[in-house]
This record gives structure tokens, C-alpha cells and sequence, in this order.
């Protein structure tokens, strides 16, 4: 069952960074698209380093049941950071 629900869980959420890529030239412009999408790139190598990483030590130090609630954080804080850019 859980299998299933990462299964789900991901296949969710994986259209998002490519809907997010593809639209970069619409939401800033084309003049820039490229140095935006470079820092779009540097923040998701950033974070595929980092957040890893801490939600273990965090699991570690507590309990392997906070990943769902950090992961749950993450997920309303980019909700946040989208809702406050796209006004």
C-alpha cells in the first residue's frame, strides 16, 4: 500500500517541473528566459542535494514518520511561493 501511494504521490507531482520549465519565457519575457531558467536549473540541483539530505538527518533524529509532514511542508510552501509570484 505504501508503494502504491509514492507510486501516486509521484506521478502527481512529476508534470510540475516541466509545466513550470516550458512556461518560464511566458511568465518573464523573452529577453529573460535564459538567465531565469538557469536559476530555475540551480535551484532544483540545489535542492535535489539538500533537502535529501536533511529530511534524513531530520528522520533520523525523530522518527522516520516526519518525511510525509516535510514533504507536506515543502509541498505548501511552493504552493505559497507560486500563489504570492503569480499575483
Amino acid at each position: 500500500m505504501n508503494l502504491l501511494a509514492v507510486a501516486i504521490i509521484g506521478f502527481c507531482i512529476a508534470p510540475i517541473f516541466p509545466a513550470m520549465m516550458s512556461g518560464t519565457s511566458k511568465r518573464v519575457g523573452e529577453r529573460f528566459a535564459a538567465n531565469t531558467i538557469g536559476m530555475q536549473m540551480t535551484a532544483t540541483g540545489l535542492g535535489t542535494a539538500v533537502i535529501p539530505g536533511v529530511m534524513g538527518v531530520i528522520a533520523k533524529q525523530v522518527s522516520l514518520e516526519t518525511i510525509p509532514l516535510i514533504l507536506l511542508g515543502l509541498y505548501v510552501g511552493l504552493l505559497g511561493v507560486y500563489l504570492a509570484v503569480s499575483k
